[in-house]
């Protein structure tokens, strides 16, 4: 190659690149090539040899066994330069990995990210057989990771040490977590903890039946006792129900807020979602798997005796007195006088048309309408199929009305109760028709608290979603239902309940609502329908 007098600054460029290139050619060398090794004995002819690398400044022996399929030959530091040593390594080493090849192993490690990635897969294989339900592979999914970024500084499975999960409780609770996420102030509890890490459990228990070498892994248990662990997810006192209730209103009809939405459909929905699953006891993956075929609305009528406002002047007592005043179209005031009456946003048309016909035939009483519903839930929940009533016939009707009127996709029996229906703004219709997303319906719950903090309102912090559930249950219990109803009802052991429920401070929360069971529903004049029919 000849070079011109006076290079170029681009020339020389083009000359550095060339030599570059030369020289990784000539140190591409593979095996069998004449200047590989340097010293070179079989041992088990060509399936086993050991070699000394003409590329390495070491004289350290290597070893190389055939395996067989597109990668024929593994090759594997011995560690040593003495080569009777070598030998007894390379022996050793044959023996183990043709007895792991023997068992169904796999000759070459794969990445500890793709292992994670296939065993995922399994998973979602075991939810398509009905192994495991749908909702415990999220969890699943969501602890794997956090073991893959966890794991992030080792490649292989045979890198990870024993002792890898020792301090996993302090990273958890610190480089994994901020103390700034304001919908999450706490770290990670202690039971959050311990199932992470029998899923990591789990993972490694899949490795070894697949016959990939791992280590044997110490996990860091933590002991709990319930009875000292603050409840992550406590009841609502009931005035902090009936607050929750009266400000979801007014947070939905903020004038100020809504110049500013995009759009407040959803959080119409919200309200009686958070309404339904007060009333039902359902976690919030039931809730938004069920379809409108899978409830019937059930309706009980009860006698209200009631006496006309005479004066005007005790209108400012009745609510001191725990009474309610009811406007009707004739202009005439009137109060019941029987307990556990509905609060007015509750009365159905049914009731209010009783009402209206009670003064209008002079009559001093009237039958007030109690709608509770009938539930199916999906069987493909973390509990399976199950069949209850429960109080929340109005909110489903409610909330049924609310997507006849404002949705622009109208209700059918087969859809989803909670449907996505997309929005104005929406750059695709691809979850339109599935349910909504928990996610999404637990970001307007912060939403909504953020609203009360503006306000200057301020709820307990532990206070979640799930404090529905508890608030159901704790109802249910004071109201006089026996432990093994309430538990049949919400879908959970005898047992779980009393581990969970029983240190719950038992408030005086008795409702008209609570007090309506399937025996009560069987038992009395029923009016059962599908919602649409209604």
């Amino acid at each position: 190659m000849d070079l011109p007098p006076n290079a170029t600054p681009e020339q020389l460029q083009v000359l550095e690149a060339y030599l570059r290139q030369q020289k990784k050619i000539v140190a591409s060398t593979g095996y069998g090539a004449k200047n590989y090794y340097k010293e070179k004995h079989e041992i088990l002819g060509s399936k086993l040899i050991i070699f000394l690398n003409t590329q390495k400044k070491s004289d350290i022996w290597y070893m190389r066994m055939h395996v067989g399929g597109r990668q024929p030959y593994k090759r594997l530091s011995l560690k040593t330069s003495d080569k009777s040593v070598a030998i007894e390594r390379a022996l050793d080493h044959w023996r183990n990995l043709k007895n792991h090849l023997d068992s169904g192993g796999a000759a070459f490690e794969r990445p500890i990210k793709d292992l994670i990635g296939e065993f995922i897969e399994f998973l979602s294989e075991q939810v398509e057989c009905q192994q495991i339900k749908k909702h415990t592979f999220q969890c699943k999914k969501t602890s794997l990771k956090k073991l893959s970024e966890y794991l992030s500084p080792y490649d292989k499975p045979s890198d990870i040490p024993s002792n890898v999960f020792a301090d996993y409780i302090k990273w958890r609770r610190t480089k994994n977590w901020t103390k700034y996420h304001k919908n999450n102030s706490k770290p990670p509890s202690d039971l959050t903890i311990n199932s992470e890490l029998t899923d990591f459990k789990g993972f490694f228990d899949w490795c070894s039946k697949k016959r990939i070498v791992t280590n044997s892994f110490e996990y860091p248990w933590i002991k709990y006792d319930p009875k000292k662990h603050k409840e992550a997810s406590p009841p609502f006192t009931f005035d902090d129900y009936g607050l929750i209730s009266k400000q979801l209103l007014n947070w939905y009809h903020d004038t100020n807020l809504n110049k500013t939405r995009k759009n407040n459909f959803y959080r119409g929905v919200f309200i009686h979602y958070f309404e339904i699953l007060a009333q039902s006891g359902m976690r919030p993956h039931e809730c938004l798997k069920l379809r409108w075929s899978d409830i019937h609305l059930v309706s009980e009528f009860e006698r209200v005796d009631f006496e006309i406002l005479e004066d005007e002047d005790s209108v400012a007592s009745l609510s001191e007195n725990g009474k309610i005043l009811i406007g009707t179209q004739q202009g005439i005031d009137i109060v019941p006088t029987t307990d556990n009456m509905p609060s007015k946003r509750y009365f159905t048309s049914q009731t209010l048309q009783n009402i209206e016909e009670a003064v209008r035939l002079g009559r001093k009483w009237f039958e007030v309408e109690f709608v509770g519903v009938k539930i199916e839930v999906s069987a493909d929940t973390k509990t399976g199929r199950r069949i209850f009533y429960c109080p929340a016939g109005f909110q489903f009707q409610k909330l049924w009305q609310h997507y006849q009127t404002y949705s622009p996709i109208k209700p059918k029996q087969s859809d989803f109760i909670f449907q996505n229906v997309g929005t104005s703004h929406s750059r695709g219709d691809d979850h339109v028709g599935n349910p909504l997303n928990d996610t999404f319906l637990r970001r307007l719950w912060y939403e909504f608290r953020s609203y009360l903090a503006s306000k200057g309102i301020n709820l307990d912090p532990a206070y979640t979603l799930y404090s529905c559930r508890a608030f159901f249950i704790n109802l249910n219990l004071e109201a006089g239902n026996k432990p093994h109803q309430v538990a049949k009802m919400v879908g959970h052991s005898v047992s779980t309940q009393a581990r969970h429920y029983e240190a719950m401070e038992v408030r005086k929360l008795a409702s008209r609502f609570s007090k309506i069971t399937e025996r009560q529903l069987k038992a009395s004049t029923l009016n059962s329908k599908p919602i649409d029919e209604l």
